[in-house]
C-alpha cells in the first residue's frame, strides 16, 4: 500500500527501468480492450505462477459498464499492441490494482513501469491510498518476496492483514 500522500521514493532499479521505459514513448489510456487484457493476463499468470484469473474478460467489462466510476482499465500500448494493462478498483479514497500484467515485449520495454508510474503520479495523486493487493499466497500462509520487492519498489509498504477464525 502506498500512502500517496507520504510516499516513499522508489528504488534505485525501479528508477532504472522506469527510465529506460519513457524512452519507448508508450502511449497511455483508458482502455475498453478487456479481452486483449485477459489474454494477457491468463498467459502471464499460467507461465509464472500456474494460475488462472479470477475473473473472465466478460465478466470484467460488463462490471465497468455497470460501476464506470469504479472500475477502469488502463493501457500501455506501442503502434496499436497491447504491452501492459493495470485493471483498478476505485473508491473515492482508494486506487487498488486488481490485475497488473504486461507482455514480453511490455516487460522488455518495462512498460508496466511506465503505467504504474502515471497511475501515481498522474491519475491517482489525489487519493489518499494506491494498494498492490496482498503479497501472500496459501490464504496468508506464505509471503511471495518476489510480489513484496516489487511493490516496495514503488515505494509501497506492507501492511499485515490477519486471519480470525470464530466458532460458533
Amino acid at each position: 500500500m502506498i500512502e500517496l500522500q507520504k510516499s516513499h521514493p522508489y528504488s534505485k532499479d525501479r528508477r532504472w527501468r522506469l527510465s529506460q521505459g519513457r524512452r519507448t514513448l508508450v502511449q497511455l489510456e483508458v482502455s475498453r480492450c478487456f479481452n486483449s487484457f485477459f489474454d494477457l493476463s491468463k498467459k502471464r499468470l499460467k507461465d509464472k505462477y500456474n494460475l488462472s484469473p479470477i475473473h473472465t474478460a466478460e465478466e470484467m467489462q460488463q462490471l465497468a459498464t455497470v460501476f464506470p466510476e469504479n472500475i477502469k482499465l488502463y493501457a500501455a500500448t506501442k503502434d496499436g499492441a497491447l504491452l501492459a494493462g493495470a485493471l483498478m478498483y476505485e473508491t473515492s479514497t482508494v486506487a487498488h490494482a486488481q490485475y497488473l500484467a504486461a507482455s514480453e515485449k511490455g516487460r522488455n520495454l518495462h512498460a508496466l513501469e511506465v503505467l504504474v508510474d502515471w497511475l501515481l503520479t498522474e491519475v491517482y495523486p489525489h487519493k489518499s491510498y494506491f494498494s498492490f493487493g496482498v503479497s501472500t499466497e496459501q490464504q496468508g500462509q506464505y509471503l511471495n518476496e518476489g510480489l513484496v520487492w516489487n511493490k516496495e519498489s514503488y515505494g509501497a509498504r506492507t501492511i499485515v492483514h490477519d486471519f480470525y477464525e470464530i466458532q460458533l
